[in-house]
């Protein structure tokens, strides 16, 4: 693989790579995400077939605390599948944004030398002071940019929602009223008190806008995060035209 003339293309990345589900770690990958859902199915099933026997258990006999015991167990399984398929998918998401930043790598190496870059999950982005170049292994696209042709480059952090938790504590007052005999009887009175707390979240986004007609408009999305914020700062200040 030669080194990037600083002239604008639209190549496919597939021509120098293999789709990530045609390499050994893609199959592996796939397989592994299928048989933790496949096993996830089957322990579903096995846990509603649970609770309907815990039910009955405590509909038609008197074992209440079994029925307990075995609605509490298929109800904890339900949800542990969930939390398998969830693994499962955290681990198919890594084995992608690993071969992409393999890919992003292999390029600076032997195509881009000397140039810099950011991965994502399942697209990257390098640059240097003559030109950029995005890549997706989703569409196969590899979009080169000269920086004669780059128009203008935009950074921008997005507020995409608020998270809100909220939290009440209560405090137990006694109020003394009539007596009855030495017992005094009385009212009890709770005041409650609810703390909310608001996170929002972001998500920077990096468009780039070129004269190059066969693509003229790169748009890519990252993870909010001080160190990501640094990265597109640095590549936004070596893109401006």
């Amino acid at each position: 693989m030669e080194e990037q003339s600083k002239v604008s293309s639209k190549e496919n990345i597939f021509s120098y790579f293999p789709r990530f589900e045609e390499t050994d770690e893609g199959k592996h990958a796939i397989k592994e995400n299928q048989s933790e859902f496949r096993k996830s199915k089957t322990g579903r099933v096995l846990s509603i077939i649970l609770i309907v026997i815990s039910l009955l258990f405590l509909l038609l006999s008197r074992q209440f605390i079994w029925g307990v015991i075995l609605f509490a167990c298929g109800v904890l399984g339900f949800l542990s599948q969930k939390n398998r398929e969830q693994k499962a998918n955290i681990n198919y998401y890594k084995s992608v944004t690993s071969y992409t930043m393999d890919i992003a790598n292999f390029l600076i190496e032997k195509k881009f030398v000397g140039s810099k870059g950011i991965a994502s999950h399942d697209f990257g982005f390098i640059y240097n002071n003559d030109f950029c170049a995005y890549f997706s292994i989703l569409n196969g696209n590899l979009i080169i940019y000269s920086k004669e042709d780059i128009k203008e480059v935009q950074k921008e952090r997005v507020l995409i929602g608020t998270t809100t938790t909220s939290v009440s504590s209560g405090k137990t007052r006694n109020t003394v009223g009539t007596t009855i005999g030495l017992n005094p009887m009385g009212t009890r009175k709770i005041n409650f008190t609810t703390n909310a707390n608001s996170v929002s979240n972001y998500e920077w986004h990096l468009d780039i806008f070129s004269n190059f007609m066969d693509y003229p408009r790169v748009s890519m999305v990252f993870k909010d995060s001080q160190q990501m914020e640094n990265l597109i700062s640095e590549a936004y200040a070596f893109l401006l035209p």
